[in-house]
């Protein structure tokens, strides 16, 4: 299952956009308002977070390339991978596609599909007042 994004355009650069994006304490500020947990690991490449009524999702990053993308995968039972792909516009303004991309079942995906879209889009209106 794969959710996007169209390109959300940020009134800052994609140098601020990717620090922000790549500081889990910095990420937990772009969660929906529904969070219940949220914790750090020690090496700040790893973090869990859990929305109020639903399991613990644990997350790694996966790559960074600065300025331009950002790639988070699950390290929980169920198995995805989050992306963001930033694209300068100019000095400062950009442009952050965020792409969800998920190997569920059908009946997982059709049950899941209507929270990760919230989801996804939560996080892309919160990208986009940064």
């Amino acid at each position: 299952m794969n959710i996007s994004t169209d390109t959300i355009k940020v009134s800052k650069s994609a140098e601020y956009v990717f620090k922000i994006l790549s500081n889990p304490l910095k990420f937990k500020g772009l969660m929906p308002d529904n969070l219940d947990t949220f914790n750090v690991a020690d090496d700040s490449e790893q973090f869990e977070f859990c929305l109020k009524g639903l399991p613990v999702i644990k997350m790694k990053y996966e790559t960074k390339t600065p300025f331009k993308k950002i790639e988070m995968v699950s390290n929980s039972t169920i198995q995805f991978k989050l992306c963001f792909e930033i694209e300068e516009i100019d000095e400062t303004n950009s442009g952050v596609e965020i792409i969800f991309e998920g190997n569920f079942n059908p009946m997982i995906s059709m049950i899941a599909k209507q929270p990760l879209q919230k989801f996804i889009d939560i996080l892309g209106k919160n990208v986009s007042e940064l």
